[in-house]
């Protein structure tokens, strides 16, 4: 019986110290949205990111502005609408998550667009400024992928603030 009682003990201190390595699923569902937000902005998919809206939210009624001016950037700027850089993909670090029943506050750590990009010499996105582009690009060695360079930078407008707010709509969380 004393076996029995002891085993029973470690097991559970074994189970409570593997209890931090399980994610949270409500976190990685607010990731998930946040995510598939930012890159059907990016990839100029209207239906998928209006989805991801409260219906009749602040970031709703504003949806068809920032739509347009993504897609004005992406067929504009010359690393997407010359081909210098492939369609980036958005993603979000979260720092916390404060939990209400319906509504949710979301602490940004991070908000990333990455890509990646033939010529190393034009400073990325948004606006490239010609002092920081050299004149003549160097040449590069006949070995190097003409996307050689996986180019990141923090990215405040797909979501513009390091707070967002989401409020549950049925099952699900949404961007207020």
């Amino acid at each position: 019986m004393k076996r029995l009682v002891f085993l029973g003990l470690c097991f559970l201190l074994f189970m409570g110290a593997c209890e931090g390595n399980f994610p949270d699923p409500r976190r990685e569902e607010v990731r998930g949205l946040l995510n598939r937000y930012g890159n059907a902005l990016l990839a100029g998919d209207y239906d998928a990111a209006r989805s991801c809206l409260v219906p009749g939210g602040p970031r709703d009624k504003s949806f068809d502005l920032v739509f347009q001016t993504i897609q004005n950037i992406l067929h504009t700027e010359p690393q997407y609408s010359q081909g210098i850089c492939s369609l980036p993909l958005f993603g979000v670090e979260i720092e916390r998550i404060t939990w209400g029943e319906v509504w949710a506050e979301v602490c940004l750590k991070s908000r990333q667009v990455c890509g990646f990009c033939e010529n190393t010499w034009v400073i990325p996105y948004p606006v490239p400024l010609p002092e920081y582009a050299y004149t003549t690009p160097p040449y590069p060695p006949q070995d190097v992928s003409p996307f050689n360079q996986w180019v990141c930078f923090e990215n405040f407008f797909l979501i513009d603030s390091d707070t967002v707010l989401l409020k549950k709509v049925g099952d699900e969380w949404l961007i207020y």
